[in-house]
Formats: structure tokens, C-alpha cells, sequence
């Protein structure tokens, strides 16, 4: 089901919002006048699934519009046949190899999972060009260079950050190999704290997006009511933002102010990730399990039998 033009036009802007504050406190903290003065950098949102891109800063250096996709993509492919480490909640990668959907050595990639619900809602990524990475030659760019590894360091995607702390062994090893060491923790801590912005915006963004759900849900409720238990109210919803599916149930204190005999489910979802599922109500005998043994309304994902979402 597509979104209204509307809906998605709020979505699309609220996400373009997060980037670009991601660009900017990116470019805000780094020490090198390469990111801080020429904004060679750019931050975005990447599908959880491949990796498509979501949506990337309206300032971010146009070369990586085309090419941060494949390499969040490549990451994920990696973690799934255990070429990479998998991660956790607060692990940042770091990844500069040209091969695995990069550009050249200096273009150096953070990717950070955000998680959701307990499971990788999308990935945050950014990619900033550092003034060296080692080599033959400083800045990485010889002319005589026949291979990549003449031109600098090179890293696979592994865990920079681990649940949140720097690995100090990993980021001794790369100041060892390149120059001016001193002044690159000024620029990773700036590219990680850049992800760690576009984190909380996205979850504010989320929230908002499912407090809208709530109100949306709540007058679905008072519609149910007037037309009766078994009546199509769902049909009657207000806007498309409740059409699509996936999701934890968000709203199942509100199973008993439903007046149907049959549990509702609403989903909510952005691209390929689950915002939230919205929903009450349990059909005939299986109302008295809908409580655990707290008397706690259960997760509506617990509820059956289903009506399907609306269409």
C-alpha cells in the first residue's frame, strides 16, 4: 500500500531533517578542515533488509548519494554469513576498502544499526574523507601507486565501537599507519557522535509518527462503536497512515474500549522497518487469555484470531 501524498511528504521531510542534523553536527566536531570547512562528508538512513537508501542529508558531498547504499548493503550481507562480527545495541563499524562498495581509501564509513522493538529498525551511516590513511605517499593519492594497499590502510567492516566504547586496540592500529594520528580522534568521535544524533532524532521522529497512530486508532474506536460490533469500521479510518503492516502492539490497553467480538490489528511501518503495531481486542473465548497473569493486557501480536489490516 502506498502513503497519501501527505503522509509522505511529512515522513520524507521529518527523515531529511534527521540526516541533515547529522551533516551538521558532523561537520560542527570533526578536526579536519577537509570535513569541518569543505563538508567532504555525508550521512544518511539505510534499509535493514539491503541496505537501500532512505534518505541522506540535503548537504552531503554528492559522490556518496551512489555509493553509501552498496557498501551498508555489502555490511549486511557480511554479518549474515559471518564474514563480520554481528552487531549489538551501540556497535559502530568502520570500513575505508574501495572493494566493498566504498571510493577510495580516505573516505572512511561508520555504520551504527538503530534498533527498534529489539530488532535492527535500519542503519545510520556516514562517510567522512580523512586527510590521510597511510601509504606511500601523504593524503593517499600517488601517481605511481600500482596497488591499492601503496595508497594506504585498508579496513574491512569491523566493530570501532563496541556497545558503545571505542576499542582502544583497533584504534591504536590505525594510528600507527597513517599521520598527523594525533588529531584523527577529533574526527572519529565526531563521526560517531554524528550516528548518535540521527539515533535520537529518528526514535523522536518514530514517536510522533506513532502518537499520530494512537489519536488516528482512538478515533477508529469511537467510529467501531457507533456502527456496531461486527460492522467494517476499520474501513472508515481517518487518512493512509495506519495502511501497512509489521510491528509490536503499542495500544493494547485500549482492548477493552473496543466494542467488536473480534481483535483489530492496524499496523504502522516505515520502509522496511516496523514503527509499531496499534490494535485491541480479542475475539469471543479467547478474550480471558488476553491478560497475563498480572491481569496486564497481553502484546496484541498474542490476540486471535486477526482481522486482516486495513486495506
Amino acid at each position: 500500500m502506498s502513503l497519501d501524498p501527505i503522509t509522505l511528504s511529512v515522513i520524507q521531510s521529518g527523515l531529511q531533517q534527521v540526516c541533515d542534523e547529522m551533516d551538521l553536527s558532523f561537520s560542527r566536531a570533526a578536526f579536519s578542515p577537509v570535513i569541518a570547512e569543505a563538508n567532504d562528508r555525508s550521512d544518511g538512513i539505510y534499509s535493514a533488509v539491503d541496505g537501500a537508501l532512505i534518505a541522506q542529508g540535503a548537504t552531503g558531498l554528492p559522490v556518496f548519494v551512489g555509493t553509501m547504499q552498496y557498501s551498508t548493503r555489502v555490511l549486511i550481507e557480511m554479518i549474515a554469513t559471518g564474514k563480520a562480527a554481528a552487531p549489538k545495541p551501540g556497535d559502530i563499524y568502520i570500513v575505508n576498502d574501495p572493494y566493498l562498495g566504498g571510493t577510495h581509501l580516505m573516505d572512511v564509513r561508520f555504520a551504527m544499526p538503530v534498533y527498534r522493538n529489539g530488532a535492527i529498525f535500519c542503519w545510520l551511516s556516514n562517510t567522512g574523507h580523512w586527510p590521510d590513511t597511510g601509504g606511500a605517499v601523504p593524503g593517499g593519492f600517488s601517481a605511481s601507486a600500482t596497488s591499492v594497499e601503496q595508497e594506504g590502510l585498508r579496513l574491512p567492516p569491523v566493530r570501532l565501537f563496541k556497545q558503545g566504547v571505542l576499542d582502544d586496540e583497533i584504534y591504536a592500529i590505525i594510528c600507527s599507519n597513517i599521520r598527523v594520528a594525533d588529531q584523527r580522534i577529533g574526527d572519529v568521535k565526531a563521526q560517531a557522535a554524528a550516528l548518535l544524533v540521527g539515533e535520537k532524532r529518528l526514535a523522536v521522529l518514530i514517536d510522533d509518527l506513532l502518537r499520530l497512530a494512537e489519536r488516528a486508532f482512538e478515533r477508529v474506536i469511537e467510529g467501531g462503536k457507533n456502527v456496531g460490533p461486527n460492522e467494517g469500521a476499520l474501513e472508515r479510518a481517518p487518512g493512509n497512515l495506519l495502511h501497512d503492516a509489521a510491528g509490536q502492539a503499542i495500544l493494547a490497553t485500549l482492548a477493552d474500549r473496543l466494542g467488536m467480538d473480534e481483535a483489530v490489528l492496524v499496523d504502522l511501518r516505515l520502509g522496511n522497518g516496523c514503527l509499531g503495531r496499534v490494535g485491541c481486542g480479542a475475539a469471543g473465548e479467547d478474550r480471558k487469555d488476553a491478560r497475563d497473569n498480572r491481569g496486564h493486557v497481553r502484546s496484541i501480536a498474542q490476540l486471535a484470531p486477526m482481522r486482516k489490516p486495513i486495506r
